[in-house]
Order: structure tokens, then C-alpha cells, then sequence
């Protein structure tokens, strides 16, 4: 085995790093020689590639759907604050009616 061969194994724990291009030069050389001469980590790597697009759309639904929520409970605050300004409005009404009477 050439210094510059990794194993499946090795090739296979480096494939996640590979696909976020977070490998030095050598490095990403190394397993690009390995997956060329090798089918098994090839399939490997394009299933990862395949699973990490599902998973990258799942989390973009599920931000999406805690966005909405999030926004929905603004609607929620926002409409929970003028209600409470209503009443208070109406009492502060009512006090300075009365003591306008009083004088």
C-alpha cells in the first residue's frame, strides 16, 4: 500500500467531510484517487450525497413551518396588546370623565 492509499474505512469516515469540501488539498486528492479505484465507496459517497439533500429539504420545510408559527404568534401578541390597550384606554376615559365631573 502507496503512503498517498487510504483504506474504505478511512475513505468512508472522510466522505462527510469530502461532500462539505472541508479537506485539505492532499487530503481531498487522496480519497477522489480511492473513490475512482473503488465502486463500493463511490456508491457510499453518492448515497450520502443523496441522503444529505433529503436532509437538507427536510430542514428547510421544518424552518419554514417554524417561521410561519413563529409570525403567527406575532399576529397572536400583537393583536393580544391592542386588546389590552382597549380596556385600558376605556378606564383611563372614565377616570379623567369623572374627575372632570367632580370639579
Amino acid at each position: 500500500m502507496d503512503k498517498n492509499e487510504i483504506t474504505c474505512g478511512i475513505c468512508r469516515d472522510l466522505c462527510p467531510s469530502y461532500r462539505d469540501g472541508l479537506l485539505s488539498d492532499d487530503v481531498r486528492e487522496s480519497v477522489e484517487r480511492h473513490i475512482l479505484n473503488c465502486e463500493a465507496c463511490k456508491a457510499y459517497l453518492d448515497e450520502l450525497k443523496i441522503r444529505s439533500s433529503q436532509t437538507d429539504s427536510d430542514d428547510r420545510e421544518k424552518e419554514n413551518t417554524f417561521i410561519k408559527k413563529a409570525k403567527t404568534a406575532n399576529y397572536y401578541m400583537i393583536g393580544f396588546f391592542i386588546g389590552a390597550l382597549i380596556p385600558i384606554g376605556l378606564l383611563a376615559a372614565l377616570v379623567i370623565y369623572a374627575i372632570i365631573i367632580s370639579l
